[in-house]
């Protein structure tokens, strides 16, 4: 027994590692472009919002406020249009050899997790010297000690990926609709989660309702540490946290009943 969670360890560690060198296998740029994407994405929308858009824009930053959201973003959006297919795509794999199902899912999971944990530590460093030249050293000093709360925040939305790729990708197996369901879901939450816009913009009748989006939570605590801001999303952090248990758990459910039959479906 112990050989074999010694195997499925060694497994889940080469699809790792496989998952992260082929991503930017044969581009110039390699590994920048895990910095370049979301820095491309920040520069035309904070133009157009921020020129075009006519938004009431509070934030000093409104650059670096916009780029936490999209660096979290683009984790959790890359990751589900990764893993939610990946049984039908791994169905050859799958059909071969007998492994836990999930480490195919949670190695795209880890790879990823890679590529958002070096963006935040090129962001960390960018935002502790930009504030250390523009607000002195006792910010940067405040942003030090918040820090773990990004750690924190990583936990988090690493465990409520998991919990919706585990749920999407099971059911996709048995209806190929919900790949396609995810496609055109995922540009709404985009609009839907505050990336682009401020809390303020949200009307108080309305904000009980973005309260029940995690990633509103894990957004606002990152700007919190990053851009030394007030918590403004303080009352949706517990209900952001339940609904995030509560979405791992189904996944996992899900996952566990519906898993030893992929081969039939496959």
């Amino acid at each position: 027994m112990k050989n074999s969670h010694y195997d499925w360890k060694n497994l889940l560690i080469e699809l790792t590692k496989k998952e992260i060198s082929v991503r930017y296998k044969k581009t110039f740029f390699g590994f920048l472009w895990m910095f370049l994407n979301p820095l491309s994405q920040m520069l035309i929308l904070g133009i157009v919002f921020q020129n075009f858009a006519n938004l009431s824009i509070k934030t000093e930053n409104y650059f670096l406020f916009l780029f936490i959201g999209l660096i979290i973003w683009n984790f959790f959006s890359n990751t589900l249009y990764t893993t939610i297919p990946i049984y039908v795509n791994e169905r050859a794999l799958l059909q071969k050899s007998k492994f836990p199902r999930e480490i195919i899912l949670i190695s795209v999971l880890f790879s990823n997790l890679f590529h958002y944990l070096v963006s935040l530590l090129v962001l960390l460093c960018f935002i502790s010297i930009y504030f250390l030249f523009s607000n002195g050293m006792g910010v940067v000093l405040n942003l030090i000690i918040r820090t773990p709360l990004i750690l924190l925040t990583t936990i988090w939305l690493g465990l409520l990926t998991t919990g919706i790729g585990l749920f999407l990708s099971s059911l996709n197996v048995k209806y190929r609709d919900i790949n396609f369901f995810t496609s055109a879901a995922l540009p709404l939450l985009f609009y839907a989660s505050p990336i682009i816009w401020e809390l303020h913009f949200v009307p108080k009748a309305i904000l009980p309702i973005l309260y029940l989006n995690p990633l509103a939570s894990i957004i606002e605590i990152n700007r919190y540490v990053f851009l030394n801001e007030g918590l403004a999303f303080s009352k949706g952090i517990l209900l952001g946290l339940i609904v995030t248990i509560i979405v791992l758990a189904l996944g996992i459910y899900i996952f566990e009943k519906e898993s030893p039959y992929f081969d039939d479906w496959l």
